[in-house]
């Protein structure tokens, strides 16, 4: 392994920097043209929704915690209704982007050393498929953020001396990433049994009483931002968000997109496999990095079940997965450089940040249509047509998002879902829309209608006799 403070490790250090830099700035530069996925309107509708007094999971459908939301209501606050909620967003989705990646160089340099952090962030940076939900608005990012943070705060106190501050401090972060997002649960759990493991193995139960005072403040504030909205939002937010969430339909297998991780991202494949060997080799040797090697493999597979569990895993099912595997990867990759001079570890390390480099960045990052700027110009037509006090009923896509909804479960999630988390649910949507009288129904909106086949003939009959179909347009137009 390269040797600390020589000029190898300073040559790894900037090459790096530069190349975990050159992502970051053609992701920004992606993200002004990028279009915006479906999750984005979502979420921007959302938190205006709330902005303008309506509480989620009684007043509208979601089945998300409302964390994420509440921190892009602080745009709203500032700059009333502005479609710049989209730009604003994902510049912060890329800083906490940029966040997660330097502390999970800090939460590789604690278990295994400097050059293994930098090749863990350099790995996870250049991993094209973990861009795209680093860069959208989702509360994933942040709950990534959060817990990368909290991991490195934690064992590092805890290998230490685990004083008041560094539980509430450590608490905090793991409670705050938990409360955006339960995925990052998993990971959560791994710190318990490492806790445990260590316990057991080397430190002795009794460093549990004699750091009871700390171990309490760390869970008590721990559990204070996953309890809040309990209090807040009452039972309808566990059933939304930890019951309906766990029966989303229909599912479909990760498989492909393991495939796809492994491939999109230069050598990882092959890297993780020497890495998970070099981690068993320590553990059943016993060697000084056995509790790091437990660390690294423990995370690793936690994380595959994380995915395995999620009902529906799209990509950013996987933005948990992805910096524990690029751990795995970049031990990995020590092991390899450690087998040679510092002047060829120069070389290979090179080749290994350049390569991810060039694997990943794509032209799109730098002359992608700009595709988001047609969407905002759809969405203020939308707007500019409907009176405020008008509703809308159709999916996510191009939603006019500062108008109200024609509908409760105006999200696009199927109904499926909730027939699957209870299997008494019912909804009449031809009622309610004759009820809220939207102005525009999306011809997409048959959409919704997929856990009720009798509904969609009624519909139809419902269209005809009230609305108006706009020629060569999606619309529907309400005719009183």
């Amino acid at each position: 392994m390269i040797s600390e403070n020589t000029n190898a490790l300073w040559f790894v250090r900037v090459v790096c920097l530069l190349c975990i830099g050159s992502i970051w700035v053609g992701l920004l530069s992606w993200s002004g043209k990028k279009e915006l996925d479906h999750d984005e309107f979502q979420h921007a509708h959302a938190s205006w929704l709330m902005y303008k007094g309506q509480q989620p999971y009684s007043d509208f459908f979601e089945h998300h915690p409302a964390y994420y939301w509440n921190f892009l209501g602080l745009y709203y606050d500032a700059h009333g209704e502005d479609l710049g909620i989209f730009a604003w967003g994902r510049k912060w989705m890329l800083i906490a982007f940029a966040g997660s990646i330097f502390f999970l160089y800090l939460l590789g340099r604690e278990l295994m050393g400097e050059v293994t952090g930098l090749l863990a962030a350099l790995l996870f940076a250049t991993n094209r498929l973990g861009n795209y939900p680093a860069m959208m608005m989702r509360a994933d990012g942040w709950m990534l953020f959060f817990l990368l943070a909290g991991s490195f705060v934690y064992l590092r106190a805890w290998n230490r001396s685990f004083r008041w501050h560094d539980a509430l401090l450590s608490g905090a972060l793991l409670g705050l990433s938990f409360g955006f997002l339960p995925k990052g649960g998993f990971t959560i759990l791994g710190l318990a049994l490492l806790t445990a493991h260590q316990c057991t193995w080397k430190t002795g139960w009794g460093i549990v009483w004699r750091r009871k005072v700390p171990l309490l403040i760390f869970a008590g504030i721990s559990f204070v931002p996953i309890l809040l909205p309990f209090f807040i939002y009452g039972t309808e937010y566990f059933h939304h968000v930890y019951v309906v969430s766990t029966h989303l339909r229909p599912t479909f297998s990760p498989w492909p997109s393991f495939g796809r991780l492994f491939s999109s991202s230069f050598g990882l494949l092959p890297f993780t496999l020497i890495g998970m060997a070099v981690c068993l080799t320590n553990i059943t040797r016993k060697t000084e990095a056995s509790f790091s090697s437990v660390a690294v493999l423990l995370f690793f597979f936690l994380n595959i079940v994380q995915v395995l569990v999620t009902a529906r895993p799209f990509i950013q099912a996987f933005n948990v997965f992805i910096p524990f595997v690029s751990l795995l990867g970049a031990v990995g990759v020590g092991w390899i450089a450690g087998r040679f001079s510092p002047r060829e570890q120069m070389i290979g390390v090179s080749l290994v940040a350049v390569g991810g480099l060039l694997v990943n960045t794509h032209e799109a990052y730098w002359r992608h249509p700009p595709n988001m700027g047609v969407q905002i110009s759809r969405m203020e037509e939308l707007m500019e047509y409907m009176p405020e006090d008008e509703k809308y009923a159709g999916r996510m896509n191009d939603y006019p998002v500062f108008r109200f909804d024609g509908t409760f479960y105006w999200q696009d999630v199927s109904l499926k879902s909730l027939q699957a988390a209870d299997p008494d649910f019912e909804h009449d949507f031809i009622e309610e829309l004759r009820e809220t009288r939207p102005l525009l129904v999306h011809e997409n909106f048959t959409w919704k209608l997929d856990f009720d086949p009798t509904q969609g003939p009624r519909l139809d009959e419902f269209l005809q006799q009230n609305y108006l179909k706009y020629p060569d347009s999606p619309f529907w137009v309400r005719l009183k």
